[in-house]
């Protein structure tokens, strides 16, 4: 599974710094390509309350270097927080990869938020509001919707389908 995870990762990262379609990039995901599918859809529909959280427990910014590392624990709070993945299993798995590819200290530092984190699991999932958009888009949309107008298509936007087809 933690090859899966770092596939994950590193498809993340793809995505969200080189604006790549998960589309485009589905063709690598192999055997898991369901959970990998649904890992990083569900990361980005929470993408911007996780990295608040993340903000929460962190005093500093990851350096780009160790920019790997900042997915895995953005990664590692979604299976907490959203796909029933155990605390423990979740945890170790990322904090390992982070080590792997980085190094020993940064995985200490994604081990202490990522313990703080399932440590107040429950109080963050009452918490999400449902936050889709950043402010920066939030202020492009205000520029032809209202308010309620926005809400609702941030609500209808984290629905998750009940059906996902792709087609080869």
């Amino acid at each position: 599974m933690s090859d899966s995870r770092k596939i994950a990762v590193k498809s993340l990262q793809n995505i969200i710094q080189n604006k790549v379609f998960l589309s485009e990039i589905k063709d690598n995901f192999g055997d898991n390509a369901g959970f990998l599918n649904m890992l990083l859809l569900t990361a980005l529909r929470h993408l911007t309350y996780i990295k608040k959280i993340i903000k929460k427990y962190s005093d500093k910014k990851i350096p780009n270097k160790f920019a790997f590392t900042e997915y895995a624990i953005i990664l590692a709070v979604t299976e907490i927080l959203y796909l029933d993945t155990p605390d423990y299993a979740a945890i170790n798995s990322y904090v390992d990869l982070a080590k792997k590819e980085n190094n020993k200290f940064i995985g200490g530092f994604a081990n202490a938020i990522l313990r703080k984190v399932a440590g107040n699991k429950e109080q963050h999932i009452k918490e999400d509001k449902g936050e889709l958009f950043s402010d920066e888009f939030i202020k492009i949309l205000r520029t032809d919707y209202d308010n309620k107008t926005i809400k609702e298509i941030e609500k209808a936007a984290l629905i998750e389908p009940a059906l996902d087809l792709s087609v080869k």
